[in-house]
């Protein structure tokens, strides 16, 4: 198996789906499909989701990639996509992040 079938997989079974529904206890905003779009960008980025995949243990990592990227104010993901809609959101609500 290929890394570009492993995200393949991955994306058509809505593995990452589920793994931000986990994280955020099935509440999240308009970011969702974004996230979802750079979370399989950077599997694709990553060789060792194969041997990840062949022993089950793709789903955590995966877990783990959403979560960094939600909770991080250093990720890609906050830098291009939350740190825009919280400045949107105004500055009590800026303030409050973190």
């Amino acid at each position: 198996m290929t890394v570009e079938e492993v995200v393949e997989l991955v994306a058509k079974e809505g593995w990452i789906g589920e793994c931000i529904k986990t994280v955020t206890g099935g509440v999240w905003r308009s970011e969702y499909n974004d996230l979802v779009q750079d979370v399989l960008v950077e599997l694709l980025d990553q060789e060792k989701i194969v041997s990840l995949y062949q022993r089950n243990q793709l789903k955590y990592y995966i877990m783990r990639i959403v979560r960094n990227n939600l909770q991080s104010s250093t990720s890609r993901f906050y830098y291009r996509y939350r740190r825009f809609s919280l400045l949107n959101s105004g500055p009590e609500i800026l303030e409050n992040y973190g």
